[in-house]
C-alpha cells in the first residue's frame, strides 16, 4: 500500500528532475559529490472521509502520507536550482498538496542536519471497503445521469495577477487542491449538473466562500478574483 505511493512518487520524482538520485532516507547530513533529492515519509495524517457509493455502500478508509522533500549538494546554488522545479511540479501534481509552512527548528535538530529549504508533499492513501450484498429489486430503477467533467479555472488577485499557492475545497464532495504558479487549479471530474453549492478558498491568511455556478464561464472553466487588502 504505501510501498506503491512510494513507486509513484519515485516515478514522479525522476520525471521531474532526471538524471539526479532519489532517495527515500532521511535528508543527509552532508552532501555528497552529486545532487539528492530525499523524499522521506516523515509522518501519517488523518485525512477527511471520502464519500460512500452512490448504492450506499462503505466509504473507503482513508488516511494521508507527509513526505518531508528536500536536495541535497555539495553546491547550494546546485540544489536550489532542483529545488524551485521541484515545488512547481508539487503544485501540479492532481491528488497531492503541498505545505510551504516553515519547519521546526526541533525537526531538523532531530534528524541530525542543518536546517535547509524544503516542503511537505501530502498524499492521500484510500483503501476501498466490499460493497454490501445488493437486495431484491422491487420496482424499476429510474437512473439520473448527470455529466462528468474536471473543474477547472483560474485564481488572481487585484490586477488580474496570478495567484499561486492557495488552497480550494469543495466541502460537499471532500475535495481540495491548490493554485499553481500560474493560478490555474483542476479538480478531478465531478458531477457538473448541478455543480456544488460552495467552494472555499483560502489564500494569504484570508478565506473566500463562493458559489462555483456565479463564476462559470461558457468554457465550462471557473475564473476567481480572490480580494486581496492592501497594506
Amino acid at each position: 500500500m504505501i510501498d506503491a505511493i512510494d513507486r509513484e512518487l519515485l516515478e514522479w520524482l525522476k520525471a521531474t528532475v532526471p538524471k539526479t538520485m532519489v532517495s527515500f532516507g532521511a535528508p543527509l547530513a552532508e552532501a555528497g559529490d552529486k545532487p539528492l533529492v530525499s523524499c522521506y515519509l516523515l509522518a501519517l495524517a488523518t485525512a477527511p472521509p471520502t464519500r460512500g457509493a452512490s448504492s450506499g455502500g462503505p466509504a473507503p478508509q482513508q488516511f494521508a502520507l507527509r513526505y518531508l522533500i528536500s536536495v541535497s549538494a555539495a553546491a547550494q546554488e546546485d540544489a536550489h536550482r532542483l529545488l524551485g522545479p521541484l515545488v512547481f511540479a508539487a503544485m501540479d501534481r492532481p491528488g497531492s498538496e503541498v505545505e510551504l509552512d516553515m519547519l521546526p527548528a526541533e525537526l531538523w535538530i532531530a534528524l541530525g542536519v542543518v536546517p535547509r529549504p524544503a516542503f511537505l508533499l501530502r498524499v492521500p492513501l484510500r483503501l476501498a471497503r466490499p460493497e454490501p450484498t445488493a437486495g431484491i429489486v422491487l420496482h424499476p430503477i429510474i437512473i439520473n445521469q448527470s455529466p462528468l467533467r474536471p473543474l477547472a479555472g483560474r485564481l488572481v488577485g487585484p490586477g488580474d495577477v496570478p495567484l499561486a499557492g492557495a488552497r480550494l475545497e469543495l466541502p460537499s464532495l471532500q475535495l481540495s487542491t491548490r493554485s499553481d504558479h500560474r493560478g490555474h487549479f483542476t479538480f478531478p471530474p465531478i458531477p457538473m449538473d448541478p455543480l456544488p453549492k460552495e467552494l472555499v478558498i483560502t489564500a494569504r491568511g484570508r478565506v473566500l466562500r463562493i458559489a462555483p455556478q456565479q463564476h462559470l464561464g461558457d468554457d465550462h472553466t471557473l475564473t476567481i478574483t480572490f480580494p486581496i487588502p492592501e497594506n
